[in-house]
């Protein structure tokens, strides 16, 4: 199940960091709408290499 809290809990409770972990990522929102990802280094490395491999990488960000 995602994990979705708004971005200020970072500024006042940290252990939201801790809830992050392969395969779940946690979702931040700004006035309700989701708009950031926190992602496992692990989860990235693979999302990078998996970009990476895409015909039009260069248009993905």
């Amino acid at each position: 199940m995602a994990l979705v809290c708004p971005v200020s809990d970072l500024r006042n409770d940290n252990s939201v960091l801790e809830q992050v972990s392969a395969g779940s990522p946690v979702y931040l929102s700004v006035n309700g709408r989701v708009c950031y990802a926190i992602r496992d280094i692990a989860d990235d490395e693979v999302f990078e290499k998996a970009k990476a491999m895409y015909p039009g990488n260069k248009s993905v960000q």
